[in-house]
């Protein structure tokens, strides 16, 4: 059986909940309930588009459905009332992914270019971007593993997460909650959200041979 659209915690609080109902309404009418996922935990909202809804093999730029989904998301990211919330948007690559296009090196930029693609999507209509964080993963944190080749493309993907923090956290002292994860930095990625320089090689491209 296909995953389900929609997978909710043991406790969450009310309003993530309905975030999350909402948002599953929302994109059930654009796609099939194996074409998303919903997920739901303690304090945050994930929202995970899998490989082939999202972009084409090797791209970054958004498909006309993808596109619509992200689109009829936004009124419902404008309503948040929480002030301490971000929207980090996370891409992924399958191992070994070829980017279609010369100047993006390999996987790891290819996940960038898709996150911030999405972003500045998400900021041309309207979003707050002092709410948006990017992450670029390439092949790591996968949801697939084993040889199964048509599988492993399916890790090839974008995640909203929509993640609540109360006021200690936003001041820096995060909430002592066991140990703490590792956090790999990419410090190339704001850059490569203000930059116009990926624009103008997007202009210039070319695609690799296949």
């Amino acid at each position: 059986m296909p995953p389900a659209s929609l997978i909710p915690p043991p406790v969450a609080p009310p309003q993530v909940s309905r975030l999350a109902l909402k948002a599953q309404k929302i994109l059930s009418k654009i796609h099939g309930y194996n074409a998303f996922q919903v997920i739901i935990s303690r304090n945050e909202v994930i929202i995970r588009f899998p490989y082939g809804v999202n972009f084409d093999e090797g791209d970054y730029r958004l498909k006309s459905q993808f596109k619509k989904a992200l689109e009829k998301l936004v009124p419902l990211l404008k309503g948040i009332k929480a002030k301490n919330y971000r929207l980090v948007v996370r891409g992924f690559s399958y191992p070994g992914e070829r980017p279609k296009y010369k100047w993006i090196p390999d996987g790891w930029v290819l996940s960038a270019k898709r996150a911030t693609e999405v972003l500045r999507f998400l900021i041309a209509k309207g979003v707050d971007r002092k709410h948006l964080v990017a992450e670029a993963y390439g092949p790591l944190r996968p949801i697939y593993t084993g040889d199964n080749k048509e599988l492993l493309k399916k890790n090839a993907r974008v995640e909203l997460a929509l993640k609540f923090y109360n006021e200690d956290y936003l001041r820096g002292q995060p909430p002592q909650l066991g140990k703490p994860k590792k956090i790999i930095p990419i410090p190339e990625l704001e850059e490569l959200l203000n930059s116009t320089a990926w624009n103008n090689s997007n202009s210039n491209g070319t695609r690799s041979g296949k």
